[in-house]
């Protein structure tokens, strides 16, 4: 019996045409992806940044002018009083010379003269007063427009910081991604790698854990011995059950001891056998590819609890080998 184990793992072995590349290269390709995507919205972070850089520099550059502005502006405010005052002073001898005059307390030569005098410095005050005010009024305009300038830079800055925001926020979800793409590729490596060395995948995800192995057994609802076919493994209710090697499905239906089960013929000349599933989710004549789902585990047909019954044979309903080591279980 050893022997006929031992050559029927040889003649499968052998037979081996299987891609173990093509087995991850989904993820592998999705993990690519998401790298380059990360890359690039990286380098959009930093231009982020480089641009927010620039603006802050131009706001405090523009600080610097509108504090140059309200130096110059206190200044000619400063100016414009001290014209105000003289101008004051100068319309109050003004009005004095011209009361003099009319109380005839100068000469008609002077009084003229000196009124002539002071009405011309009056009027060049109140022309250098409106320059002046011209002046302060300028000023005022260009720390206006200054202060309207660094708003709106401001306002730039707070989009460009919640724009970087969102971007760090999305790079940080995609390197979440990669971490969980990269695991993904890692494990279907090593499966790939099992199917490389045995030709068939283990059709649970996560460590297999064996209830009842290949062999002579006590029949579990009781009435005596048989010959258990496959390996009874455990796990959960709907827990994806795949397929262990590409192939096609020659029989998905419901059987009373089998419950609902799933047979795939596969290119090596071998068949696997899912038993006691919950669903059924390919059917007969379907291709299925290793690691693709074509059911659920559950407790259908003749069963004691959720397991799923898992056989390797070299014919159809004949021929059946310990399929343990050829998943790695």
């Amino acid at each position: 019996m050893k022997l006929k184990k031992t050559i029927l793992t040889i003649s499968l072995l052998g037979s081996l045409f299987f891609s173990a590349t093509a087995f991850a290269s989904e993820n592998t390709d999705k993990l690519a992806t998401v790298k380059t995507d990360v890359t690039q919205t990286e380098a959009k972070i930093n231009d982020y940044k480089s641009q927010i850089q620039q603006l802050h520099a131009e706001i405090e550059n523009n600080e610097t002018t509108k504090a140059t502005y309200s130096e110059e502006l206190d200044e000619e405010i400063a100016t414009l009083a001290t014209i105000k005052a003289e101008l004051t002073e100068k319309q109050a001898q003004q009005e004095e010379v011209e009361a003099s005059f009319l109380g005839t307390s100068l000469d008609l030569f002077q009084g003229l003269q000196g009124k002539e005098q002071i009405k011309a410095q009056v009027t060049k005050l109140k022309e250098k007063q409106s320059n002046q005010r011209i002046e302060v009024a300028t000023l005022q305009g260009k720390i206006t427009q200054v202060e309207q300038m660094n708003q709106e830079l401001t306002d730039k800055i707070a989009k460009l910081q919640q724009t970087q925001a969102t971007a760090e926020k999305n790079v940080a979800e995609k390197k979440a991604t990669i971490v969980t793409l990269t695991a993904k590729v890692k494990a279907e490596e090593e499966k790939a790698a099992k199917v490389a060395q045995t030709g068939f995948a283990a059709p649970l995800e996560g460590s297999l854990n064996i209830s009842s192995p290949f062999g002579w057994r006590q029949m579990p609802l009781g009435g005596g011995i048989e010959h258990h076919d496959g390996i009874d493994l455990t796990g959960s209710t709907g827990q994806t059950v795949m397929a262990a090697r590409d192939g096609v499905v020659v029989e998905a239906g419901f059987d009373a001891s089998c419950g609902n089960h799933v047979i795939v013929k596969h290119d090596n000349g071998y068949y696997t056998y899912y038993f006691h599933l919950t669903t059924i989710e390919v059917s007969n004549g379907a291709s299925v590819s290793v690691g693709q789902r074509i059911g659920g585990m559950g407790t259908t047909g003749n069963s004691t609890g959720v397991h799923l019954h898992f056989g390797v044979a070299t014919g159809l309903w004949e021929g059946f080998v310990d399929p343990a080591p050829l998943i790695g279980a």
